[in-house]
């Protein structure tokens, strides 16, 4: 199943990337504008589905990361309990076909240990990528989150005259009032 995982993340990874890229891209020009809360909550809703799935990946890579890691371990054992096996002297007096079956199985341990390090290195290499998008993600959603903090904060402060005041004037200087009498008028 690890192995399965690995390769969704390195087939769906580039293309979230991209994604990621654009929304960040589009996101930015959006918080520039003045948007209502219900588009930062969507925004943020978007972001959350990223998170997740990287978030899903980063542990699935790391516990794979630390299992290879264990693997390698074990396999340093192995080498030693051998190695020190070739040193004990009643060796010396055992047919050269076990001696050379040992150093085979020395050699044996020492390529799969070569190939689970290099696959660990993958593998780190995979995770570094996720969490560079993660952080990418974290970035805009925080972004998200001051501009819905200074939207709700502003809220409730007045941005223009309200409609009821009759200082409201129109562009030819009309008071409200005769604006509304006007409508009234026509309709």
């Amino acid at each position: 199943s690890t192995d399965q995982t690995i390769t969704i993340v390195e087939k769906r990874l580039p293309q979230l990337t991209k994604e990621i890229d654009l929304r960040t891209a589009y996101h930015v020009k959006l918080l520039a504008a003045r948007l209502p809360l219900e588009s930062l909550y969507r925004m943020e809703r978007t972001l959350q589905m990223y998170r997740d799935e990287l978030s899903t990946w980063n542990h699935d890579l790391t516990e794979h990361a630390k299992t290879l890691g264990d693997q390698i371990a074990h396999l340093d054992q192995l080498s030693k309990i051998w190695q020190s096996t070739l040193q004990v002297p009643e060796l010396s007096q055992t047919p050269p076909e076990i001696l050379k079956r040992v150093q085979s199985l020395i050699d044996s341990i020492g390529r799969t240990r070569q190939a689970t390090e290099s696959r660990r290195a993958e593998v780190l290499t995979l995770l570094s990528r996720v969490l560079e998008s993660t952080e990418r993600v974290q970035t805009v959603s925080s972004s998200i989150e001051q501009t819905q903090a200074k939207v709700v904060k502003n809220l409730l402060v007045p941005d223009s005259p309200p409609i009821w005041s009759w200082e409201m004037r129109n562009s030819t200087g009309e008071s409200r009032a005769s604006l509304l009498w006007q409508a009234s008028v026509s309709a």
